[in-house]
């Protein structure tokens, strides 16, 4: 069985949070983990957190530039842009940039 795609979701607003759901509850029927989420507010994540097993949790990182230290097992393959607009084509370059898949919204 191949491992499933890695993704770092940017933003945990509306959107962000709608992706993060969907991905801890279908994930592995989709083949997709979140392994990282990059959101400089830290209690908008916290919920998503409390429901989860501890060995399934992501890290959590405040700003984009954080993702170049990330540990292997963490590293994503794929990145979910749910940022606001004005800022979305900055971020999804970003993204682009480093290498990684990109779905922005």
């Amino acid at each position: 069985m191949q491992s499933p795609v890695k993704f770092v979701v940017v933003g945990a607003g509306h959107m962000g949070t709608h992706h993060i759901k969907k991905i801890f509850e279908k994930g592995d029927m989709m083949g997709a983990h979140v392994s990282v989420i990059i959101e400089p507010d830290q209690k908008k994540i916290q919920s998503h957190l409390l429901n989860l097993p501890p060995q399934s949790r992501p890290l959590v990182l405040p700003n984009l530039g954080a993702l170049v230290d990330v540990p292997a097992p963490y590293k994503p393959e794929a990145a979910i842009v749910a940022v606001p607009a004005g800022i979305h084509v900055e971020v999804a370059g970003a993204v682009l940039d480093m290498g990684l898949h990109c779905l922005y919204q």
